[in-house]
């Protein structure tokens, strides 16, 4: 799903003043929610070829609704609130990351009562619902012409806004790298599921905290690279404790990987913010015009980049540590981050 959210953000970010915003938030919604309750009908189909068949279907048209609802909410809210753009991002971010932060436990719960079905249903049934109330709201259609003469590729040329979309790439690859490979990693602390899974809600809630507060402050202060690259090193260091990195003389524990996690959802939350406010400028600056079109492209890039690194991270991640191991792949991954600051 996240494979295709990345190549179809950019695509939505291009045409959406021709779709519309509303088109294609709403459209995107109905496509997402359907698509969740069909999943949930999976357990009733026939094993083998025919359930992959229809897993990757669904999944992958799940994506299609994913990236035409987030790329047009970001759109929408940026060009709302052009002087306050980084604030409004930092404040989406808090619902990532409280769907992070509620989503497993919560699913876990109605698929413990209510059977495979339930989560994929009562999810999907809601986003449809909101499909519906979204259709009503005025402030989704920009009602914009698309005057932009540029190719929207040509933006993948700007070295700054390269820049700012590896660094969310960056960012949200060691994120999702620890989705796969975290709970391997912990196993011989003999840990019990709810504490592993607060190893997650750690990283999630720090980050959610810090994304709005990030936000407001470079809306007020031209010190957007400043904060990305103090991100970076403050998302760098603590990735060494949680390994521990083979040059750190520390022990494997779980209160260490609690502390690495909230400090790195600190960091995190710089990066994902900045990277989107300054690769929004660094458009601008190369005489983009202040439009619709522009915070269209802008969003369908930003997109692009975090799906293709929750794409990346857990792929790629699990095949690393099985080859290098944990420690190994950790003292890489925050080495990378310490050299993008």
């Amino acid at each position: 799903m996240q494979f295709v959210i990345f190549i179809l953000s950019p695509l939505y970010g291009r045409y959406m003043s021709i779709l519309g915003s509303k088109f294609l938030f709403c459209t995107g919604l109905f496509v997402t929610g359907y698509t969740s309750i069909l999943f949930g009908l999976l357990y009733m189909c026939p094993s083998n070829i025919p359930f992959i068949t229809l897993s990757y279907l669904t999944r992958i048209f799940k994506g299609i609704g994913a990236a035409a609802y987030m790329t047009a909410a970001v759109s929408i809210v940026a060009f709302q609130f052009p002087q306050k753009a980084a604030t409004v991002i930092g404040v989406l971010e808090v619902f990532n990351g409280m769907g992070y932060t509620i989503g497993p436990p919560l699913g876990g719960i109605l698929y413990k009562y209510g059977g495979y079905i339930t989560p994929f249903a009562l999810f999907g049934t809601i986003l449809i619902i909101f499909c519906f109330v979204s259709s009503f709201l005025k402030a989704l259609s920009t009602n914009v012409v698309h005057t932009a003469t540029e190719s929207a590729w040509k933006v993948l040329l700007k070295l700054d806004v390269f820049f700012a979309l590896f660094s969310v790439f960056m960012g949200l690859t060691t994120v999702t790298f620890f989705e796969p490979t975290m709970a391997s990693h912990v196993e011989d602390l003999d840990l019990a599921p709810e504490a592993i899974g607060l190893i997650f809600t750690i990283s999630a809630l720090s980050y959610a905290l810090t994304c709005p507060t990030v936000g407001a402050i470079i809306d007020r202060q031209p010190i957007t690279l400043h904060i990305m690259s103090v991100g970076y090193v403050i998302s760098g260091l603590p990735i060494l404790i949680m390994g521990p990195s083979l040059f750190i003389p520390l022990k494997k524990s779980y209160l260490l990987i609690c502390i690495g996690n909230a400090i790195y959802g600190l960091g995190l939350g710089m990066i994902v913010v900045t990277s989107f406010h300054f690769c929004l400028n660094s458009m601008l600056r190369c005489g983009y015009a202040d439009s619709f079109h522009t915070y269209s492209l802008a969003s369908g890039f930003y997109t692009s980049g975090i799906s293709l690194g929750a794409f990346v991270g857990p792929t790629v991640g699990g095949i690393v540590v099985d080859h290098f191991g944990f420690p190994l792949t950790t003292t890489v991954l925050a080495f990378f981050n310490v050299l993008l600051a």
